[in-house]
């Protein structure tokens, strides 16, 4: 039975309580950005091979985030959030320092390249920060949260 419950928590179906109109719109938001980036690939005239390269390594992403989206409207707790932050913070903090060890693209360290695939640690840094906020929210709705408690964190990451 908790072989099957273990299986089921990795489905990419989203919970019953979600809102479907977010849901639609996050799915549109990626096929939109598959559409532009192989709009982008295509008016630049690189060959097919590249081309089709670039399009199912978009495509697994897209398979890939969508996966994640729902694992984790599943499986994601404000309190676990709550206990581990730091350690989070933690990471990503190194992992945007790491960048600057890979190789630049026009100057810009933002990229940790691992084989064919890079990741920019900002764009988790966004989202962390989203959920950071959301609970020091939580937070104030249930006690008196002091502001320097809050805009500590937002000046950590805000430089990123």
């Amino acid at each position: 039975m908790k072989l099957k419950k273990w299986i089921h928590n990795l489905l990419p179906t989203m919970p019953k309580r979600s809102n479907r109109f977010l849901h639609i719109a996050v799915f549109c938001l990626l096929i939109f950005g598959f559409i532009m980036v192989m709009s982008t690939l295509s008016a630049k005239n690189y060959e097919s091979k590249y081309f089709v390269k670039e399009a199912i390594k978009s495509v697994l992403f897209i398979i890939a985030s969508y996966w994640g989206m729902c694992i984790m409207a599943k499986n994601f707790h404000l309190t676990w959030f709550k206990k581990h932050h730091w350690k989070l913070g933690v990471i990503l903090i190194i992992a945007m320092i790491a960048t600057l060890f890979f190789p630049g693209s026009y100057g810009a360290h933002c990229w940790i390249v691992i084989g064919p695939f890079s990741v920019q640690p900002i764009e988790f840094v966004k989202v962390f920060m989203i959920i950071i906020l959301a609970l020091y929210i939580e937070m104030g709705n249930r006690s008196s949260v002091k502001l320097w408690y809050i805009s500590k964190n937002v000046c950590i990451f805000a430089p990123s």
